[in-house]
């Protein structure tokens, strides 16, 4: 199978047909995007509530990388960075609901 044949079987299947609301699920789509934002902001979010500035002061260590030619990009290292625990809770409560939701309408 090359990849135009699983573009085409993809294109057929009942999940995209639903996606593309032909079977009467018109609110699939903006269900999809709504999740697809919501997690971005999470995972964004708990990237942000990690203060790069008290992580530097308690285990991380930025080293800038030489070679890199009109760039400024640097190495992070991390050395007993403690995460808050609500980020991985929150992220869990979240997320295997969708997955659940996600794995149900591919089924069926």
């Amino acid at each position: 199978m090359n990849l135009e044949e699983l573009l085409e079987h993809i294109q057929r299947s009942g999940l995209a047909a639903a996606v593309r609301g032909d079977s009467g699920l018109g609110w699939l789509f903006p269900e999809i995007e709504t999740a697809h934002v919501l997690a971005l902001a999470l995972v964004f979010g708990s990237i942000f509530m990690v203060d790069l500035r008290l992580a530097e002061k308690s285990g991380m260590t930025v080293r800038p990388i030489a070679n890199m030619v009109n760039h400024e990009t640097n190495e992070l290292f991390f050395e007993n960075l403690e995460i808050p625990a609500g980020i991985t809770a929150t992220l869990a409560v979240v997320m295997v609901p969708l997955a659940i939701f996600g794995a149900q309408m591919a089924l069926g």
